[in-house]
């Protein structure tokens, strides 16, 4: 099992935003349960209770591991500083502390991978990760506008690929409004990806211009980040991948 937590820079013209990235690879569950034995607080151990099978248990824990590292990091790892992760009203994650003032915390987990990032409630942020191979392509092409069919035949990349790639970018931007998968998906709709200089893809939306999304397509995932459109995102990909 691999894990990791580091500072994730992002810049606005009126200076940083603080932000920290959590992640987990190849989880193990029996380390993950023991992990949270120790770890969890009432709420997310009332959480875990509703994970009948071993796979959302799994996905559960590695979600919430990885959470609780970007979270650490942000507090700059201050063992003073309790704080649980709970569920809000949609199922979005909440940062729940006495002490000081928590972050907002956006999760997703794919398997045994698991991505979260911890950033400033006042800078709105989604991540989604997906196995390229995980996602109903048949069922996606139905959901995509031809538009955005069109658009996706123009980049270059494997056509898989691709089409995962833009599932993971309108979960991300879902997440960033904070409504998930609940509105028509034609609302979340894309509309330019462009390859940039160190292969990762960019996005614009149709409907939600004052957003962008990056997304890198590494070893067998997807994963996407969306982000203001004036916030200059700094992310070292082999951090995570590698």
């Amino acid at each position: 099992m691999k894990h990791g937590v580091f500072r994730l820079p992002l810049e606005r013209p009126d200076g940083p935003v603080p932000a920290c990235f959590g992640f987990v690879r190849d989880a193990d569950l029996g380390f993950l349960d023991d992990w949270a034995g120790a770890a969890f607080g009432p709420r997310e151990r009332a959480g875990l209770g509703q994970c009948r099978s071993p796979v959302r248990r799994l996905s559960y824990l590695s979600g919430r591991f990885a959470a609780r590292q970007a979270v650490a990091g942000y507090f700059e790892g201050r063992p003073e500083t309790p704080f649980e992760i709970t569920a809000g009203v949609f199922n979005q994650p909440i940062v729940r502390c006495d002490r000081r003032e928590p972050p907002a915390v956006t999760i997703s987990h794919a398997g045994e991978f698991a991505v979260a990032i911890a950033h400033d409630h006042g800078h709105v942020m989604g991540v989604d990760v997906e196995r390229t191979s995980s996602v109903d392509h048949a069922l996606l092409e139905t959901i995509l506008t031809a538009a955005e069919q069109r658009l996706l035949a123009q980049v270059p990349g494997h056509a898989e690929a691709m089409l995962t790639g833009a599932w993971t970018i309108k979960e991300a931007l879902s997440k960033a409004l904070r409504c998930g998968l609940t509105v028509p998906l034609r609302l979340l709709e894309l509309g330019r990806v462009d390859v940039a200089a160190d292969g990762s893809l960019q996005s614009e939306f149709v409907n939600f211009t004052q957003f962008k999304c990056r997304t890198w397509i590494r070893g067998g995932h997807v994963l996407s980040i969306v982000l203001p459109r004036k916030t200059v995102l700094g992310f070292d990909e082999h951090l995570v991948f590698a």
